[in-house]
């Protein structure tokens, strides 16, 4: 069976915690734990925020694994690829440029 909630075995890992040490946080047998990172069964839904919390993460991270590279999306704004048109009918940055060089 595939993982439901690679998120339990990945963050328990991160967090340094044994199945035996979240087991007795969540007051569960090792089995359980065993049986929820396998994939084999789901915890109830009134268990998710006790593991959440145990781990240190929301119940919706408990559905994805950790990124293993957290690389930025999108650049900052600093660091924009490319020029970002300006609103209609205003010139560009360069054209004040030019502007300002033909001032008296």
């Amino acid at each position: 069976m595939s993982e439901i909630l690679p998120g339990i075995r990945a963050r328990r890992k991160a967090a340094g915690l044994s199945i035996e040490t979240l087991a007795g946080t969540l007051g569960v047998t090792r089995q359980t734990i065993y049986n929820w990172e396998s994939g084999a069964r789901l915890p109830a839904a009134d268990v998710l925020p006790e593991i959440a919390r145990a781990l240190g993460c929301s119940i919706d991270e408990l559905y994805t694994a950790p990124s293993q590279s957290a690389a930025p999306t999108a650049p900052p704004p600093s660091q924009s690829a490319a020029p970002t048109a300006p609103p209609e009918g205003e010139p560009y940055k360069e054209d004040y440029k030019s502007q300002e060089d033909e001032r008296p």
